[in-house]
């Protein structure tokens, strides 16, 4: 976790994960689950294009069509609490866009799940690298932006509240590959976002389709509070778009962001202008080395 790296890619498939230099992080190095951690964004099962679910069937429609009718239907539940469920996967835009879309629909909490190990193993010699306790990219990111980790250490669990949930209910990037088929069915708006399809979200009002970190140009920030941009190696799917720009545009037409942002940029620059450990930083500043998020911020608790 904390790597800068490089995907080689392949009949739009990714084949390996390489450690690109960055004498600030790891040098040359990277351990070996990180090097290992990329079949899942192979799976077959890609959710391709914006489904809505009409009378008990869910139909694919254009991304206008899904996000006019979305929007109707926030509109009629008025102001509502929001339970949202992220991914550690998802990078510092699509989680600020997120956390802007709760605020947007009426305020709630914001949780992530995440796979995380017993002991961190250091290489011989070399105590700066290490597989460490966190196997997510961006735990440090998703704390820094709001949200609480819950459930186990396998990435199971702590969802008991969200799936009985009679208010809103997000997901952005987590499979709920250990929930029930029942997941959301009391809620007033179940909106799924994600890459891959999940028995779970077969209740889910709207389901849109976003890329992987291998598609989309982002930042993740590691477990020292480093900021680093990764670019994309693969082309997106079907409709298949950026998360950030789905959620921003969502929470700019319900009147709490600015306007929508049309880049990574854009997006990175806009919640970093409110959020203090991001404040001032740019993807100029961050450039291909990373840069620190702003000493402000205490990043002394539990060091995973």
């Amino acid at each position: 976790q904390g790597c800068n790296i490089d995907l080689h890619t392949r009949d739009n498939l990714v084949q390996r994960l390489k450690p690109r230099e960055n004498l600030d992080v790891n040098g040359w190095w990277m351990c070996d689950y990180g090097r290992m951690d990329y079949e899942w964004m192979n799976t077959g099962n890609r959710i391709e294009a914006p489904l809505v679910r009409r009378e008990g069937t869910s139909t694919a429609v254009a991304w206008k069509d899904a996000l006019s009718e979305l929007l109707d239907r926030a509109h009629s539940l008025g102001s509502s609490p929001v339970k949202a469920v992220a991914s550690p996967h998802a990078s510092n835009e699509d989680l600020a866009a997120l956390a802007t879309l709760v605020d947007a629909l009426g305020g709630g909490d914001l949780v992530y799940r995440g796979r995380r190990t017993e002991l961190e193993i250091e290489l011989k010699g070399f105590p700066s690298l290490a597989r460490r306790r966190d196997l997510t990219p961006n735990a440090k990111g998703a704390e820094l932006l709001g949200a609480k980790r819950v459930g186990s250490d396998d990435a199971t669990g702590g969802l008991d509240d969200v799936a009985s949930h009679d208010g809103v209910v997000i997901v952005l990037g987590d499979g709920l590959l250990d929930q029930a088929e029942g997941f959301g069915e009391n809620a007033g708006l179940f909106i799924y976002v994600g890459q891959h399809g999940s028995p779970a979200a077969e209740h889910a009002d709207f389901v849109l389709p976003v890329t992987t970190f291998a598609e989309q140009e982002g930042t993740f920030t590691n477990r020292d509070g480093r900021v680093q941009r990764f670019w994309p190696g693969l082309k997106a799917p079907g409709m298949a778009r950026p998360a950030w720009l789905i959620l921003g545009a969502l929470a700019a037409a319900l009147g709490r962001a600015p306007g929508p942002v049309r880049t990574a940029a854009e997006a990175f620059s806009t919640f970093a202008a409110s959020v203090p450990a991001f404040e001032g930083l740019t993807y100029d500043d961050i450039g291909t080395r990373g840069a620190v998020v702003n000493e402000t911020v205490s990043l002394t608790g539990d060091r995973v």
